[in-house]
């Protein structure tokens, strides 16, 4: 897997999973919280988030889950690197 880490239009970190764009080059942050609101499910007892990435999708979820358990699935240690640097 190659990371690519790239800023977007609204200078907010966004990211390439091997050349292809996992967040928003527009509001990669904006996004994201987007994309969980329209999924997230209020009556669940705990989440699945599959892939780690910058984080952006875990902390849109995390402000959302009440102290509900979240159990994040990512694919390699350098994912989860990535994470940690940025």
């Amino acid at each position: 897997m190659r990371w690519e880490v790239t800023v977007s239009k609204s200078g907010e970190n966004t990211l390439l999973l091997n050349g292809i764009q996992i967040y928003s080059q527009y509001r990669p942050v904006e996004g994201a919280k987007r994309f969980i609101q329209a999924e997230y499910d209020s009556n669940a007892g705990s989440y699945l988030l599959i892939g780690l990435g910058l984080g952006h999708h875990l902390q849109a979820l995390l402000e959302c889950v009440n102290g509900k358990e979240i159990i994040v699935y990512y694919f390699s240690e350098s994912e989860l690197q990535l994470f940690k640097k940025y």
